[in-house]
């Protein structure tokens, strides 16, 4: 009786730094560490970073402390990890020197450090016992959350917002409405981090925020987003919806390829107008791994550039302007070359087959499995698994999947 007094007070230890962490992330956007740090940081995707990476750092050193090492129901995951530690000795270096040091390769440990904390912080939240009440109030937290995220969007449309300003640098200059950012720092960062919310606002019934918050994901006119909510609602539909509904989702799919089989080309001319110039980048990223534009090194097909060279190496190589690939996929493929690529859709099948295995008619369970496909669909154009406080929110709701499959299994 005792252990389980022990255990339930850990749980709720962390659940607490958790749910701390939920609330402050998305509303943190100024952040001062004088005199450890010059001066004030104002890029609110670093700000945002750096207290994900405090409160990770939080539930990792508390869950190892209280808990010890969690059980492993990830294993696919940690054949990757392992490859990538090996990657990192493997991978072609560059000769790029700083005050007279070669620093070549110093983001690949630095990505890899992030990967390795934040999926010990998986491992630590699916050990959580999350009981329906938990999720519940959990839940509660983000729907708020979400809620006043949207109301701030309608302020910033309002042109009434005194507390933010832009940076009116090209990638923000280029979206529709630069301005609506609620407190994400980018109009698409804002929709997107919406857009993932919509599942939680179902699973408790906000129907009153849900017009609201679309709305703000409308006016945030983010492709990502708009791809997102219709995974969440195609899910939705499709589980919780009767077989009539069924019918009529696969006879608008059947529809949809028809007409798409009509006319491919004209279709494909509106995709790659939409896209935002993000095909033309993929094809130059992809191109550049397979024909190095480096005279010493054939190609990086079977190692990629190196783990988080993209931001460093190949963008530069580009004159797209683009920071980032927006495709997670592709762009791991080009870090991690096709070993790593492999891997990772390993890692994804699995964790589906296994999430396919459970019993997922639970609204608390099913609302963070619909929240990790939305994602991965979404990442598709986007880059989700690098934004704070999307990261963050996407551990937690994979480690409460993960706990769902080990209570299966127990079971």
């Amino acid at each position: 009786m005792t252990m389980i007094r022990t255990m339930k007070k850990e749980d709720d230890v962390l659940k607490s730094i958790i749910t701390t962490a939920v609330i402050i992330l998305p509303f943190i956007f100024y952040l001062d560490l004088r005199p450890i740090i010059a001066g004030p940081i104002e890029n609110i995707q670093v700000v945002k970073a750096v207290m994900a990476h405090l409160f990770c750092c939080m539930i990792v050193f508390y869950g190892l402390y209280s808990k010890g090492i969690p059980r492993n129901n990830f294993k696919s995951a940690s054949i990757l990890l392992f490859y990538l530690s090996i990657h990192m000795l493997v991978t072609p270096q560059y000769n790029i020197k700083l005050l007279g040091e070669n620093v070549s390769g110093i983001w690949i440990a630095r990505e890899f450090n992030d990967l390795f904390l934040f999926y010990i912080m998986v491992m630590i939240v699916s050990s959580i016992d999350w009981g329906k009440n938990s999720l519940r109030k959990l839940y509660e937290v983000i729907c708020w959350i979400s809620f006043l995220c949207s109301l701030y969007i309608l302020i910033q449309f309002m042109a009434v917002d005194q507390w933010q300003n832009v940076i009116y640098y090209q990638s923000v200059l280029s979206q529709t409405n630069p301005t609506l950012t609620s407190f994400l720092g980018q109009s698409t960062f804002a929709g997107t981090f919406l857009a993932l919310t919509i599942p939680f606002l179902i699973c408790n019934r906000k129907i009153w925020m849900i017009p609201i918050c679309l709305f703000a994901i409308f006016l945030t006119n983010s492709l990502t987003a708009f791809l997102m909510v219709g995974v969440v609602v195609l899910l939705y539909l499709m589980v919780r919806g009767g077989i009539y509904v069924r019918c009529v989702i696969y006879a608008i799919k059947g529809l949809m390829i028809y007409l798409f089989s009509l006319h491919p080309y004209k279709y494909l001319e509106i995709i790659r107008h939409e896209s935002s110039g993000r095909i033309g980048v993929w094809k130059d990223a992809f191109m550049q791994v397979i024909h190095s534009p480096f005279p010493e090194i054939k190609n990086f097909f079977l190692t990629g550039y190196g783990f988080g060279s993209y931001e460093f190496i190949q963008k530069n190589l580009s004159l797209s302007g683009f920071i980032e690939l927006h495709n997670e996929y592709l762009e791991f493929f080009c870090v991690a070359g096709i070993i790593g690529f492999t891997l990772l859709i390993f890692s994804l099948f699995m964790l589906i087959k296994k999430i396919f295995m459970i019993n997922i008619i639970d609204r608390y369970r099913f609302a963070a499995v619909v929240c990790f496909f939305a994602v991965c669909f979404g990442n598709l154009i986007h880059f989700m698994w690098q934004l704070e406080p999307h990261r963050f929110y996407i551990c937690i709701m994979l480690g409460i999947i993960l706990n769902y499959i080990n209570k299966e299994k127990k079971g």
